[in-house]
């Protein structure tokens, strides 16, 4: 967390991939929206690891059926976070 605070998104995203999550551990897709809104001006969304960790934890099946979070969107079939 203190590396998004800080502006550290490399630092942060190497944390992440290393605690080698499986996908879905997360029994919902709320710790990205929450982690997306909070850190937002970081640019923690348009960061490429964000999208990417979304796909792999199955959150954009989630979006696809009820819809993304707010800083998140189609364009030309491809899913953009801002």
């Amino acid at each position: 967390m203190l590396y998004l605070g800080f502006g550290y998104l490399d630092a942060y995203w190497a944390v992440q991939d290393s605690l080698q999550l499986s996908p879905g551990m997360w029994s919902d897709t709320d710790f990205l929206v929450q982690e997306g809104m909070v850190f937002r001006a970081s640019g923690y969304c348009r960061h490429p690891r964000y999208l990417s960790f979304a796909e792999e934890d199955l959150a954009v099946e989630v979006w696809e059926k009820r819809g993304p979070p707010d800083h998140c969107r189609k364009v030309d079939g491809q899913w953009v976070c801002e």
